[in-house]
């Protein structure tokens, strides 16, 4: 836990005391006290955000080598393998894509000791070398899934120490290079904590994909 979890646990806890003073002291009467203790409460929730905003705007994006694991706590994952390929075939139907399948198999990892754990996870999507975002590919993924390959879903419950993967596919232009892939993780508390990945207008981290190879074999 960094000292800005603890600062927004402060700051959660001070402003819920805050504003239960300011009630009970409006309740007996004293309009103007009640008053100044809401006004100190905005202002130290301006000045909160204003810290937020200001921490990711000058904060550098990170971009993290393919195989190098990003942590949440405990939960790590990292690109395991990454490739291309035209089609994916499942079923003994063939799945072609609109440009070219990127196939890539993430690498979940606890390093907990403990206890066991689950991350959840709100959104999966790739970048490209201009920013374009691509979500995953419904038709790719359901070949991968028919075929038993896409592995287990990204918020299975994990024991200390253990690892699993999780592969997904994303349909992209034949010629588009400079892929990373981006775990979203819930909104809720994130959203509120200075300098976190999930912070307010905080740029999100990049996991670089790079295809070691224009072909796949394809899932039977």
């Amino acid at each position: 836990m960094s000292v800005f979890d603890l600062l927004f646990l402060a700051s959660l806890a001070g402003g819920a005391a805050a504003l239960t003073s300011a009630v009970m002291v409006a309740a007996s009467g004293r309009w103007a006290a009640a008053r100044a203790i809401l006004l100190a409460l905005v202002g130290y929730a301006l000045l909160y955000t204003l810290a937020i905003v200001a921490v990711a705007e000058f904060t550098p994006q990170r971009t993290i080598p393919m195989g190098q694991p990003q942590c949440f706590d405990d939960w790590c994952t990292a690109v395991a393998s990454a490739s291309q390929t035209g089609a994916l075939t499942a079923g003994g139907q063939t799945v072609a894509a609109q440009g070219r399948f990127l196939v890539v198999t993430l690498r979940v990892t606890s390093t907990a000791k403990r206890v066991s754990q689950r991350e959840q996870i709100s959104d999966v999507y790739l970048l490209d070398h201009a920013g374009r975002r691509y979500e995953i590919s419904v038709p790719g993924q359901n070949a991968l899934i028919d075929a038993g390959q896409s592995g287990q879903l990204l918020d299975t419950l994990i024991d200390p120490g253990a690892s699993f993967t999780h592969t997904v596919v994303f349909d992209t232009p034949a010629d588009d290079t400079g892929f990373a892939i981006v775990i979203a993780h819930d909104t809720f508390p994130d959203i509120a904590i200075i300098g976190d990945d999930q912070s307010l207008f905080h740029r999100p981290t990049l996991m670089r994909v790079d295809a070691t190879s224009a072909r796949r074999s394809q899932p039977t």
